[in-house]
């Protein structure tokens, strides 16, 4: 059960307990600054921003594998896993056809207490 991996999933999220969780989204290089280290160092300055704000969990989702290995860089743990060509949407595999190493989606997570 992913409920039960993934603890900012089981987090109360009512006014009072916002700030739990903290989501990392979309970063991107372009071409020719790819493979230099970018995105492992934003997502190390953001992990410390976040800290210092209070957040006791961060989370990335992932749709590449280039992605997931960034966070894996800087901590985090994969916490749910699902192949795209299992992955349904209104009766059809929409991402079937996805070349490696892009044929997962990720979600990872990290305690930053």
């Amino acid at each position: 059960n992913a409920k039960d991996k993934y603890s900012c999933l089981s987090k109360d999220t009512t006014p009072d307990n916002r700030g739990l969780c903290g989501e990392l989204w979309m970063r991107a290089t372009q071409r020719k600054y790819r493979h230099h280290g970018l995105s492992e160092e934003l997502i190390g300055l953001t992990l410390k921003e976040m800290k210092h704000q209070g957040y006791e969990k961060a989370v990335i989702q992932s749709t590449g594998d280039f992605t997931k290995r960034a966070a894996e860089k800087n901590g985090f743990d994969v916490v749910v896993e699902i192949g795209y060509e299992t992955f349904s949407f209104e009766g059809g595999f929409p991402f079937a056809g996805m070349e490696p190493p892009h044929t997962k989606y990720w979600v990872l997570e990290k305690d930053l207490s």
